[in-house]
């Protein structure tokens, strides 16, 4: 492992060949005209036919037809987003970008005709009809559309709200894109003056070994940010009463409720995990207040996430961490770790940083009938390994998912995070192992325990961050700048408690959270995902290889089950009172761990 490696993954990129050529190949253009063309033919032969009295073998037909039409455009619209986000600001990019955004909507307004006709149907007819053989693959999917009903609207509303976005979310989301991809943060690191992006500013602040330099690239943060405020607030504000709107539209009781719908999942479930998560803020203070006796000083900003001992800090190279997750893999699941091979040798995954390129990480899906797609900023820290391995736990479970239709492809957003978070445990426990040197194995365990602060505790706070700032742009009007730091601070801070302050600076941090901007409410599926997965990686540990086929099988059956029968199949009932709490039992031993190895080292 080498002490420094400056962007180690260059040349790490997508080949999207497969997809398209490039911006200007005509079959780009033939496979839009051609889609266009599908759609009014599949309009203009079933918009009349879906009702009460449709049988099951033309109702399968018009499925399958429909999720022809879907698979398609999921695939220019996974070509135009991937590139987009390799190099935001590249305008022949963002053309194609924004054009096939227009062009997608528009094909769901011409298709609002066919959601409506499946939820319209009566309940009698649908027990029938899925009581078919024929239909039996498609009862979930169809279920769900009938619990959707209530908040539905007329065809011409729904076409309405459908172009209306183009000028409204999704044009407030590309000029959030856009704004934080241009900005450039100047930072002075080891005496000379760089100017770095958001994801390399970020992985300098939780990594690099001098404490002073931390520091400098928080306040850097600080300072390149307070230029956009009031950008940022505007774009915010005005996502937030979009959101407003529709739900005062659709009817929802609560601002989360559509959320929770499209997730399939209760509001209690997400209450209880709210809960009991913020019942054990003290493990986090706890944890911090050790740490703090070892660093011999009061905690900051630039503390949450730094090492122990940065002398023994290390910086891996792309082939090392390849190495490090595919040896990881294999040893849980031969299956796992080929499917993940295949992204490294045929040019998956892009990971490489440059100019322009869009922050944090994700996996792309793009359908059954081809396969996912990995993107991250890999700057060599063991974070980015981790990372490495949750994108590719999505990645894998996306790959196994492929079994299914298009419309039972992709699983629940609730448990997404499932695959991801148990592949970084896989990591965690290769590493620990691989280690012997007493303050690497401090060093990593640090790693894990404030990965899951982040992931857990953070992501809770984010949650309970933006119910506050929701609720205020409904009740009480526009949030200024000032407003938006004060709610973000006053959820942070309490998590940390008396263990890390976070000075004044942090406040404003809640600008470059893309999920904010991206999403609603979904932020909560990390604390769920992570504290679910713990549950699974227990039982893995207890019961050996014979965990493994059940739950790469329960993976593989993407969305055509609800979250409570998925996690079932995993033999893990999240429905029980406790089992919260079980998994943040886990995490209080791991800390329980470190206080005891930061004893025997003092």
């Amino acid at each position: 492992m080498s002490k420094s490696t400056p962007k180690p993954a260059n040349g790490i990129a997508w080949d999207l060949n497969e997809l398209y050529s490039g911006i200007n190949d005509p079959k780009l253009r033939a496979d839009r005209l051609n889609l266009e063309k599908r759609v009014r033919v599949f309009s203009d032969g079933w918009r009349s036919k879906i009702s009460d009295s449709i049988t099951a073998k033309d109702l399968l037909l018009v499925l399958r037809q429909y999720e022809e039409i879907s698979e398609q455009a999921v695939l220019i619209s996974s070509y135009a987003s991937l590139l987009y986000a390799q190099k935001a600001t590249d305008p022949e990019r963002s053309k194609l970008f924004v054009s096939t955004q227009e062009f997608g909507s528009q094909l769901n307004a011409d298709l609002v005709w066919f959601d409506l006709s499946l939820k319209a149907l009566s309940e009698s007819a649908l027990d029938k009809l899925i009581k078919d053989p024929d239909l039996s693959g498609y009862a979930h999917y169809l279920k769900v559309r009938q619990r959707l009903k209530p908040f539905s609207l007329s065809e011409d509303q729904e076409q309405l709200l459908v172009q209306k976005n183009q000028v409204g979310r999704q044009a407030f989301v590309r000029l959030y894109d856009q704004t934080d991809s241009k900005q450039v943060y100047e930072v002075e690191v080891d005496g000379q003056p760089q100017r770095l992006s958001y994801a390399e500013l970020t992985s300098l602040n939780k990594s690099h070994p001098d404490r002073a330099t931390r520091q400098r690239g928080s306040e850097a943060l600080t300072k390149g940010l307070a230029g956009q405020r009031d950008l940022y607030a505007y774009i915010l504000n005005n996502l937030l009463l979009d959101k407003k709107i529709d739900d005062q539209l659709r009817g929802f009781k609560y601002p989360q409720q559509a959320t929770f719908l499209g997730y399939e999942i209760e509001p209690e479930t997400v209450e209880n995990l709210t809960k009991t998560i913020e019942a054990n803020y003290s493990l986090v203070e706890r944890y911090y207040q050790a740490k703090a006796r070892l660093v011999g000083d009061k905690l900051y900003d630039w503390d949450r996430y730094s090492s122990l001992y940065p002398n023994e800090r290390s910086v891996y190279t792309w082939d090392q961490a390849k190495e490090i997750v595919l040896a990881s893999f294999e040893k849980f699941s031969g299956q796992a770790a080929k499917i993940a091979k295949e992204f490294f040798d045929k040019g998956w995954i892009d990971a490489e940083i440059g100019p322009g390129k869009r922050g944090g990480a994700f996996c792309s899906y793009t359908g059954p009938n081809h396969h996912p797609y990995v993107f991250m900023n890999f700057t060599g820290e063991i974070r980015d390994i981790t990372t490495l391995a949750h994108e590719l736990g999505h990645a894998i479970h996306g790959y196994l998912s492929r079994t299914n239709s298009v419309v039972n492809f992709w699983p629940s957003t609730a448990t997404a995070e499932i695959a991801s978070v148990f592949s970084e445990s896989l990591v965690y426990d290769y590493l620990f192992e691989q280690l012997t040197d007493s303050k690497q194995r401090l060093n990593l365990r640090v790693e894990k325990i404030q990965s899951s602060f982040a992931t857990v505790f953070r992501q809770t706070a984010f949650y309970q961050f933006e119910l506050d700032i929701t609720n205020h742009r409904r009740d009480q009007g526009e949030l200024s700048p000032d407003e938006f730091d004060r709610y973000f601070q006053d959820r942070l801070q309490k998590m940390f408690g008396q263990g890390l302050t976070l000075t004044d600076g942090h406040k404003s941090w809640w600008m470059p959270v893309l999920h904010f901007y991206h999403y609603n409410f979904y932020v909560f599926s990390y604390a769920f995902g992570e504290l679910l997965s713990q549950a699974l990686y227990a039982r893995y540990r207890q019961t050996g290889s014979a965990f493994v086929p059940t739950y790469l099988e329960a993976l593989s059956l993407g969305g055509s089950i609800d979250p409570y029968r998925v996690t079932q199949k995993m033999g893990v009932d999240i429905n029980q009172g406790d089992f919260w709490q079980s998994g943040l039992d886990l995490l209080k031993q791991e800390i329980i761990q470190f206080e005891q190895e930061l004893d025997q080292l003092a």
